[in-house]
């Protein structure tokens, strides 16, 4: 995770003393420290931007720091997920993807995306700065307290906004997700495997809180139950691969993660053992599903090919899993090589839920 520190760099030492408006020369001192603090009349401030440059591009680079700690890249699969939940929980009908309860369950599973993102960030600081000091919180490019307050308001801002979402089962999973990610490094983190799984078991619930928003009863909840599976087992070898490539740092640290416990190559066999359950979820989908019967029901001569093609499909991305996986030990661990791993799964993974959510 990305944290920031809170100093930015001095004003050039080569600023002429005088300037020609009075007012400026009485705040440049504030605007010369290691931190730029926004002042209360907005004259002096837009006078300031315009005399020192150097102002404006602290402030740019302060706001880029934020957002790299924010990692907005991952607002995008998780709306994703709530969408697909949303569209297979109303027997797959488009007309879900513009409902607003859907639209704003999308806007609160990002939220709690980014938020548990910049509160583990806050908690790591000391683990990533052995592990990765080049995140914004250990290079020392946003505050701690920024970082936490930040957290606090997309907190706030999901729980006030799942109090105008139904059912109430929604509501639950809304509550669960925010308090699981909430705990997640203060508590969960140290109790091993239960952090894995809790990560796993927040973005599997999002698809599961789409179709809720889309209004899916209980019958229409199980089409989603295969597509959940698949995404949890995934993600729970997606975090012990990440755990692997973390293991110095934890064993320092004290943290009793599965590869620190048990040593990297169980942890590797563990990672396999998901993958290859994952697999199995979607090969059983892909011959035995029904999610495209209304195309056979059309063309009956097609269900064989189109079960043959799916299943090769699945196939295809759980080899892809196993064959990352795989490269890992020959390398001795290497963290290039698990890294890769780790980077290169969010693509199979992709193909193999989509594949999964369109055949189950």
């Amino acid at each position: 995770m990305v944290s920031c520190s809170s100093s930015h760099r001095a004003e050039s030492a080569g600023l002429k003393s005088a300037r020609p408006i009075s007012r400026v020369a009485g705040v440049r001192a504030q605007a010369s420290t290691s931190h730029v603090q926004p002042l209360a009349d907005p004259i002096v401030e837009a006078a300031l931007t315009m005399l020192y440059p150097e102002r404006r591009l602290l402030e740019r680079e302060a706001s880029a720091a934020y957002v790299e700690m924010a990692r907005l890249v991952n607002l995008v699969p998780s709306c994703l997920l709530v969408f697909l939940g949303a569209w297979m929980g109303s027997g797959r009908s488009l007309h879900a993807l513009i409902l607003g309860q859907t639209w704003l369950m999308s806007a609160i599973s990002g939220s709690i995306a980014v938020a548990s993102c910049v509160l583990n960030d806050f908690f790591d600081y000391a683990v990533d700065v052995i592990n990765e000091p080049n995140k914004p919180l250990p290079r020392g490019s946003v505050p701690l307290d920024g970082a936490l307050l930040l957290s606090f308001c997309l907190y706030s801002a999901v729980l006030i906004s799942a109090c105008i979402l139904e059912p109430p089962l929604l509501r639950f999973v809304i509550a669960f997700s925010a308090g699981a990610t909430l705990l997640y490094t203060p508590l969960l983190k140290r109790m091993t495997g239960i952090k894995n799984i809790s990560v796993a078991a927040v973005i599997a619930l999002s698809p599961v809180a789409g179709a809720l928003a889309a209004g899916a009863a209980s019958a229409a909840l199980a089409t989603v139950a295969a597509p959940c599976a698949y995404l949890f087992c995934c993600i729970l070898h997606r975090e012990i691969l990440m755990d692997i490539n973390d293991t110095d740092g934890d064993r320092a640290s004290g943290i009793p993660t599965l590869p620190v416990v048990l040593g990297r190559r169980a942890a590797l066999g563990a990672a396999a053992l998901l993958a290859a359950a994952a697999l199995g979820i979607s090969l059983r989908c892909a011959l035995l599903g029904s999610g495209l019967s209304w195309l056979w029901a059309l063309a009956p001569s097609l269900q064989p090919w189109m079960r043959s093609v799916s299943a090769l499909a699945a196939l295809a991305n759980g080899c892809a899993l196993l064959r990352a996986a795989g490269k890992i030990p020959g390398s001795g661990f290497d963290k290039g090589v698990v890294k890769a791993a780790i980077e290169g799964s969010m693509g199979p993974i992709g193909m193999g839920l989509l594949l999964t959510a369109m055949t189950a």
